[in-house]
Order: structure tokens, then sequence, then C-alpha cells
């Protein structure tokens, strides 16, 4: 499954999560209008997967070029961008940190 958005958006990799009441569908890209400016797509459904609690699109912090996810611990996701620097974003709070 590839994320709604625009379709020229370039897509690096993807993670998900299933659970007893929440699934979540992250996927990582850039933006075609501005390929350094990387970001996550981020789905939180219910368990059936019939509505979604979250739809949002994410902005790293800074222009670091294409990210790849590489790993979750807990509710935290980290990344690592073309230049080499990681971001830790927080899957429930929706926010990089």
């Amino acid at each position: 499954m590839r994320p709604a958005g625009d379709s020229t958006d370039q897509f690096t990799n993807s993670w998900y999560s299933v659970g007893s009441s929440l699934n979540v569908d992250i996927w990582a890209g850039t933006h075609a209008s501005d390929p350094s400016q990387a970001f996550l797509r981020v789905v939180l459904w219910d368990a059936h997967r019939l509505s979604t609690q979250l739809d949002g699109t994410f902005d790293t912090p800074t222009r670091a070029g294409p990210v790849h996810i590489t790993g979750v611990q807990g509710t935290t996701m980290t990344l690592l961008a073309a230049d080499g620097t990681t971001f830790a974003f927080d899957i429930l709070s929706h926010a990089f940190h």
C-alpha cells in the first residue's frame, strides 16, 4: 500500500505495527517540490482499519535530504538522513525531538 498524496513524492521505506486497539502505518519520503525536505506520512487506524485517528504529514526539522526509517524503540522512531543527520520521532505525540 502506498500513501495518498502528491504522486511525485518519493518514498524510501515504511514501517507498520498492528495492535489490539491501534494500527500504525508510517512512510518516509521527500517532497517532489523540494527533495531536500524529508517527511513522515503517519496514519493511525482503529483496530479494524475502518477509521483513522490521525492522517498527517510531518516534515523533518531540517532539510537533510531523504530519510530512511532505521528502527523503532517503544514509541520513538529513528530516521537517518542522506547527509548523516539522525532524527527521532515520537509516534504518539507526532513530534520530532
